[in-house]
């Protein structure tokens, strides 16, 4: 790595962060793809304690909510089977449909 004299300092308005630093979502930790990413991780410590346990509860509230969505439609698509299904069977207790019958 440079000398530490030599790394600009990022701007979190005027650079764009991604092209220095990402998460790694499975550990909640930043990770540097620069020096100029690893020194803005250092002298921030973007990396204590608080801020990864803050990011993995992000990360698993939004798994969370994938996970509610899918069951909500998962949900709907069972309700609609059973819905059928018991038009099915009280259309087989009447003894089957009309035209079955010739009606």
């Amino acid at each position: 790595m440079a000398d530490s004299a030599e790394v600009r300092i990022l701007h979190p308005l005027r650079d764009d962060l991604s092209l220095h630093v990402r998460e790694d979502t499975a550990t909640g930790f930043l990770e540097a793809l620069t020096p100029e990413g690893t020194s803005h991780i250092a002298i921030r410590r973007l990396n204590r304690l608080s801020l990864v346990q803050h990011r993995l509860a992000r990360q698993l509230e939004m798994l969370r909510q994938q996970q509610r969505e899918l069951l909500e439609t998962e949900n709907a698509h069972l309700r609609e089977m059973v819905a059928r299904l018991i038009a099915l069977l009280e259309q087989a207790l009447r003894g089957g449909s009309d035209e079955e019958r010739g009606l």
